[in-house]
């Protein structure tokens, strides 16, 4: 099967979208601003409300809602992920307008050459451990980033505000972070509103992206949006995703292909953006191996191939990404992706590839 492969458009991607909500707040963008949405906020609303819904792309919006839903009639545009279409990557673009050549946060697991580990960033541990990486979190402190809200802040002039389910003041279900919405509109002041949500994502990885679970979360989130449209007055909203997803199926390198996994040291980023440390004497034996065994699923790169693509955008690099890159960068184009110890719970969906179905989110926009 041939899938149609989508690659990340810099002038038209998640980073623009955040540098318009830059521009709009009185902050410098450090990248271009995406047209469609400059034009929405010179209307000048008082609240402007992004909502992203975890791995709720395109595809997933057409396949999962009826044509005449609320999110599906409301899609207004179209942009690409980043590089990696993955949440570490692309919500950190989202939330601070930088591509993820800049920010370095590249993958959920990523190699820190200060540390030579590999982290999940988000859980601050080694991968494949519950070891802290570190007595300090090592995505705020090794890949820092200052957050659009924090800038809005900081700056003086507007107020802006973020909704997570875990930290701090966590909100406890989809009802309570629109509560908190609501709460917030109804301030008299100029404001940005930043609000995420960890599904359809979660649910899509564990039960596929068709199963009857990930059409309800679905259903769901169709409501919510509808409902909280239906009680703000002079707001933007903005309904986006990081990524879409895509069924897939597992490879295990350690378990099944023993002749790649002699050749490496270890892999680090995505499973399907997957970057290989090779044992330096095993570079053409890599190659020759890889393409035999993977070489119709996924397309391969030298280090030196992805810094000159641009596919983690442009900008100026962060001190750790070349490094984070590996030797190779193994990048899904079909259904497969790799782990290097297999799972004891594979993953029925997943993303950080090229694929349309996982590259390509809908800008949904309701204006109140």
């Amino acid at each position: 099967m041939t899938y149609k492969l989508v690659y990340p458009d810099y002038e038209n991607c998640l980073t623009n979208v955040s540098c318009s909500i830059m521009k709009h707040f009185g902050l410098k963008p450090p990248h271009k601003t995406l047209p469609f949405v400059d034009k929405l906020l010179a209307k000048d609303f008082d609240n402007v409300v992004m909502m992203v819904f975890d791995g709720m792309g395109e595809v997933i919006v057409k396949n999962n809602l009826p044509a005449d839903s609320f999110l599906a009639t409301h899609i207004k545009h179209c942009v690409t992920s980043v590089f990696p279409s993955t949440t570490t990557a692309a919500t950190s673009s989202l939330r601070t307008g930088l591509n993820p050549c800049e920010h370095g946060r590249v993958g959920y697991h990523t190699y820190i050459q200060k540390l030579d580990k590999v982290v999940t960033l988000f859980k601050n541990v080694v991968r494949y451990t519950e070891e802290p990486a570190a007595p300090y979190n090592v995505m705020d402190t090794l890949l820092p980033a200052e957050d659009i809200t924090s800038q809005i802040n900081r700056a003086g002039r507007y107020q802006a505000y973020s909704f997570f389910p875990f930290g701090e003041n966590a909100y406890e279900d989809l009802d309570d972070m629109g509560r908190g919405i609501q709460k917030l509109c109804r301030q008299k002041c100029k404001k940005y509103i930043y609000a995420y949500h960890i599904e359809p994502d979660n649910i899509m990885h564990e039960k596929g992206t068709d199963a009857p679970e990930s059409v309800e979360w679905m259903n769901k989130i169709n409501h919510f949006v509808e409902a909280l449209s239906s009680k703000l007055q002079n707001t933007l909203i903005i309904v986006l995703a990081d990524h879409g997803h895509l069924n897939s199926q597992e490879l295990d390198i350690k378990e099944n292909y023993p002749d790649i996994a002699d050749l490496i040291e270890f892999t680090s980023m995505e499973s399907r953006a997957c970057a290989f440390h090779v044992k330096p004497e095993n570079s053409a034996a890599f190659e020759a191996e890889f393409a035999k065994l993977f070489g119709q699923d996924f397309m391969l790169m030298t280090k030196q191939a992805v810094l000159e693509s641009g596919l983690f955008g442009d900008g100026k690099p962060c001190a750790n990404f070349e490094a984070s890159l590996g030797d190779y960068l193994a990048i899904a184009v079909t259904d497969k992706y790799l782990e290097y110890q297999k799972r004891n719970d594979p993953m029925l969906s997943h993303h950080a590839g090229l694929v349309y179905d996982e590259m390509t989110v809908p800008l949904i926009i309701v204006e109140k």
